[in-house]
């Protein structure tokens, strides 16, 4: 057992309203802790799609560049040290479980003067900026976790916001129309700040109309062009590059970052199960595994042609989803590239029955984990296909003896 499952179950997150969105108990948290979170630079990333591989690349490129860099990203997938990073080094355990003992009498502070405690996110958040701070990095990279006008990582002013592509997603927090979810991303954007975006349409106008308002520099950015080779698979990632090119491009005007800093930070950046493409021998046998994260309809759409687009065919899929997502539509969107698709039964809170899933397709099989993985192992080898896993990030861990 990690020595951070008892700090876990010290903080209860409250019930997923919209009023527990609310940057209140942050701010009090790091006003105690003397506001650490002060004279951080780099970039804040917004977005529904594509948010951790731009950040994660923006990571690289600085790092390449010989800068000490900072990363923040959620959901971790096996370890929760991998939402802290520097370069490409996680938090160790030891270091992660000092700051929760550290910062733990300031929590119980906060709720006793707002009767609200904190939340594990925002601890996390909290966390993180110590850290960075202790480090003294050169520049921080922060992922949103939700939204972006009240998620925790808003207590940050880092000079640079990355938008990505924006989708319907969340919307029982964020509003129904994409108007609405676009207006609560651009919440991230700060006075006389720097916004570089990939959106288009409504999502733009929207995100011009809050530079407008706060007076922040808008670059819309393009594909990155085939100059640059990435290891991120896919031609999406070229859009989420653009991003990250014209990020690094403002960072350029006051510091020094190589074309060769560029080009290596892209092809050395590290985010697993993103279109991950993977291959396990079994005795003479070789298999193709993808992992991939998309859960929700435009993670699926990119999903799909991404396969497509690498000349894969049809997949045995091993799919479950979370309760909070549209598993009826995007398994719709998969649908094409199904040979095979099993519903493993899985030991996990908050998500789809495998006889919710059956209703939504009638010819997936549904049978337990370990007889999942061997079916579709089998069902590969005969057919001489890749397995694909995808539908939550959350279920990755389980497969891994799978993916390893």
């Amino acid at each position: 057992m990690s020595i951070l499952t008892k700090y876990e179950k010290l903080f209860d997150t409250p019930p997923k309203k919209k009023a527990w969105l609310d940057l209140r108990r942050i701010e009090k948290l790091l006003e105690k802790l003397g506001n650490p979170e002060n004279n951080l630079k780099g970039v804040h990333v917004a977005g529904t799609n594509g948010k951790g591989s731009v950040s994660a690349s923006l990571q690289s490129i600085l790092t390449q560049a010989g800068y000490k860099v900072g990363l923040f990203t959620s959901p971790h997938i096996f370890k929760m040290t991998e939402r802290i990073r520097i370069d490409y080094q996680d938090i160790s355990e030891k270091r992660l479980a000092k700051y929760f003992e550290y910062i733990l009498p300031y929590v119980k502070k906060v709720k006793k003067e707002i009767n609200d405690q904190p939340t594990w996110f925002e601890i996390l958040t909290v966390i993180a900026i110590l850290y960075f701070r202790d480090e003294k990095v050169d520049f921080v990279v922060f992922e949103v976790g939700l939204g972006g006008r009240l998620d925790a990582t808003n207590v940050l002013n880092l000079g640079i916001s990355a938008i990505t592509d924006i989708s319907i997603d969340h919307k029982e927090y964020l509003g129904n129309t994409i108007a609405k979810i676009t207006k609560e991303k651009a919440g991230i954007i700060k006075s006389d700040s720097v916004v570089v975006t990939s959106n288009r349409g409504t999502t733009l106008n929207v995100i011009k109309k809050v530079c407008k308002e706060k007076k922040a520099k808008l670059i819309k950015t393009d594909k990155l062009s085939n100059k640059y080779k990435l290891k991120l698979l896919g031609e999406h990632q070229r859009r989420n590059a653009g991003i990250v090119l014209s990020a690094i491009n403002e960072l350029k005007e006051k510091y020094k970052i190589s074309e060769q800093a560029i080009k290596n930070g892209f092809l050395k950046v590290k985010w697993p199960t993103r279109f991950d493409v993977r291959f396990k021998k079994l005795g003479k046998n070789k298999i193709t595994i993808i992992i991939d994260s998309a859960h929700n309809p435009g993670g699926f759409k990119t999903l799909v042609k991404t396969f497509k687009d690498l000349k894969y065919k049809k997949a045995i899929i091993l799919f479950s989803a979370k309760i909070t997502k549209d598993a009826k539509q995007n398994l719709k969107i998969l649908k094409p590239i199904i040979l095979e698709i099993i519903f493993p039964k899985l030991k996990m809170d908050l998500m789809y029955s495998t006889v919710q899933l059956k209703k939504y397709y009638k010819n997936g099989q549904t049978m337990e984990l370990n007889l999942a993985i061997k079916k579709a192992i089998d069902l590969a080898l005969k057919n001489n296909l890749p397995i694909l896993i995808c539908g939550s990030i959350y279920s990755i861990p389980c497969y891994k003896k799978l993916i390893d």
